[in-house]
């Protein structure tokens, strides 16, 4: 199984009692973050991944062998191990930003980078290369990422954040690093919006657990609604709720880049250990995301599987630190850290009925979200 994926589910979040807490802001307002001015990819620019192919996706990534430009080369600061199956050109990397002349290759002749960004060349850059050897020299990480910050370099602040992210996620150094990461990822964006993997209504359940990590901070956690209840009758059993068995499909075309099956589902109320949980993860060119939470055996793709829109992945069930069928689904960087989605899909407040159309907005805790009428997606399923 993939180890990356830690993150747990507190119990509380699937109860009635969760279906009444609803986010004061509106999902269906424009989202519009302000992009960092040091990052090449216009973070608002963005366009539905079906009208692009997984190949297209992958070559439209600032990752390669050539630069055009003078750059500053930022890797993914997360270690990424060729025994992962990762597409080609997420092989090898440096730990540390480089400079890259007009004309130059981006690393060595056969060899590959996984890029986390291509930055435009500019003086700033040497005065960073320069503070950060002198601020690491005195082992002041923190010192640097402010200096960052301040400087309005917050692609390099966000890189050696995530350098002091690998260690305990209970302490106190992790918890400082982690709260800068929630603050500054939220400017992160895909390039590309997804629709929903599952059909029907489904209510995101505020889960606050999830922020606690890096590796799942806007991941979603999502309940099947039917006439407003995610079960029927006391919803005792597995069978009993709406989302048990729920097919979860491909969003686009891509790449099965892990897969786990074989955790038993857990009774209603009890939980299996971290980290067991039945899943997928497709990469999708661009992005890539997690489906958790599977039921033993469903699991229908395989590592290294090409997937096409449509196609099952598996269905909703309860293993892994999942207290009753939901799916937990996070988009995230080919670095392993989770990002926020894009989405074009219909949402109403719990207790509406109005629904309102989002075009790129992610989905937020305390709102049920359907797909757009099959009429009016593409490509139709």
């Amino acid at each position: 199984m993939d180890t990356r994926l830690r993150y747990g589910l507190l119990a509380g979040v699937l109860v009635a009692s969760a279906l009444a807490a609803a986010a004061e802001d509106d999902p269906a307002a424009p989202v519009a973050p302000t992009p960092p001015p040091d990052s090449v990819a216009l973070e608002n620019a963005w366009r539905p991944i079906w009208e692009t192919t997984y190949d297209e996706r992958v070559a439209a990534d600032p990752r390669g062998d050539e630069a055009r430009a003078d750059v500053l080369v930022v890797p993914y600061p997360s270690f990424l191990d060729a025994s992962d199956d990762l597409p080609d050109w997420l092989v090898e990397r440096g730990a540390r930003p480089y400079d890259v002349a007009a004309g130059e290759p981006l690393v060595p002749a056969g060899r590959r980078v996984a890029v986390w960004r291509v930055l435009p060349r500019h003086e700033r850059h040497d005065e960073y290369l320069e503070k950060r050897a002198e601020l690491l020299g005195e082992g002041n990480v923190m010192g640097l990422v402010r200096w960052s910050v301040r400087q309005k370099l917050v692609d390099h602040a966000l890189f050696d954040i995530r350098q002091m992210l690998g260690g305990d996620a209970k302490s106190a150094a992790y918890g400082r690093f982690n709260a800068l990461w929630k603050k500054h990822a939220a400017t992160i964006r895909p390039a590309y919006a997804l629709d929903l993997p599952v059909e029907g209504e489904w209510f995101v359940t505020p889960a606050p657990h999830h922020r606690a990590q890096h590796w799942s901070t806007f991941a979603a956690d999502l309940v099947m609604l039917r006439g407003g209840r995610s079960s029927r009758g006391t919803g005792a059993r597995n069978a009993d709720f709406h989302s048990w068995g729920q097919p979860v499909v491909a969003q686009a075309e891509g790449v099965v880049v892990a897969t786990h099956d074989g955790t038993p589902d857990n009774p209603v109320g009890t939980v299996n250990a971290r980290g067991s949980a039945n899943l997928v993860e497709v990469d999708y060119g661009g992005l890539r995301v997690i489906y958790a939470h599977f039921r033993k055996g469903s699991v229908a793709v395989e590592r290294g599987e090409r997937v096409k829109p449509g196609q099952i992945l598996g269905v909703v069930g309860n293993s892994g630190m999942s207290t009753a069928p939901h799916l937990h689904m996070q988009v995230q960087d080919a670095g392993s850290a989770s990002v926020r989605g894009r989405f074009t899909v219909d949402v109403r407040r719990e207790r509406s009925k109005k629904w309102k159309r989002i075009e790129g907005g992610d989905l937020r805790g305390g709102y049920v979200y359907r797909n757009l009428p099959r009429g009016e997606r593409a490509p139709p399923r």
